[in-house]
C-alpha cells in the first residue's frame, strides 16, 4: 500500500503559518483520520526531531507516539535504502554540495525519512523544492529526484487525500 510520509516541516509550517493549534484544528483532526486511514506516516526520526521541542506541536505529536503510524527505521529494508541515500549524497561531495551540508544532512532526520520511502515504495510530503544548484544544504527533493521517490507539496497531498475544512453553520 502506498503512502504519504510526512516532512518535519510539513507540521512545522502548519503550526505556524497556516493550519494554527489553536484556530484550525480541523486540518490536525485530517492529519489523525488519515493516520488512522494508513494514509499518513511518521518516520521516527521526523517524530524524534519534532518531539524533542517545547511547544504546542512537541506536546501534539507525543500525545500520538502509541499510535500504528510512527515507523521505525530499524528494518532491513530501510537500512538498505539508507546506505544508498547516503552513497548518493557523497557522490555529489563537492559537486554539488559542500562537506558542511552533507554532515548536516546526514545529521538530521531527512536521510531517514527518505531511505524509509525509498525502501516502502511511499510518497514524501514536503514543503521543500527542487534546487539542483543548491550547494550549502540538501533539499530533499533534490535526493527524491536522483532516486526516483515522489515527492508532493502539502496541499498537493490535502486535494490528493480529499481533505476538507468546512465551518459549521453558527447554532441557532
Amino acid at each position: 500500500m502506498m503512502a504519504y510520509c510526512l516532512d518535519a516541516n510539513t507540521f512545522i509550517e502548519a503550526k505556524n503559518r497556516y493550519y494554527g493549534l489553536d484556530f484550525c484544528p480541523a486540518f490536525w483532526d485530517w492529519i489523525d483520520r488519515e493516520r488512522d486511514a494508513g494514509d499518513l506516516l511518521c518516520v521516527a526520526a521526523i517524530y524524534d526531531e519534532i518531539a524533542n521541542g517545547n511547544d504546542d506541536l512537541a506536546t501534539w505529536i507525543r500525545a500520538r507516539k502509541q499510535h500504528t503510524w510512527l515507523r521505525a527505521i530499524e528494518p532491513q529494508n530501510v537500512q538498505e535504502a539508507y546506505r544508498t541515500v547516503v552513497a548518493h549524497v557523497e557522490s555529489k561531495r563537492d559537486d554539488p554540495y559542500t562537506d558542511a551540508a552533507i554532515a548536516d544532512f546526514m545529521g538530521g532526520a531527512d536521510p531517514w525519512l527518505i531511505a524509509y520511502a525509498l525502501a516502502n515504495e511511499h510518497t514524501i510530503i514536503t514543503h521543500e523544492v527542487a534546487n539542483p544548484n543548491i550547494k550549502r544544504r540538501i533539499p530533499i527533493p533534490n535526493v527524491c529526484n536522483a532516486l526516483d521517490i515522489t515527492f508532493i507539496t502539502p496541499y498537493d497531498a490535502l486535494r490528493q487525500l480529499r481533505a476538507q475544512f468546512v465551518l459549521q453553520a453558527p447554532a441557532t
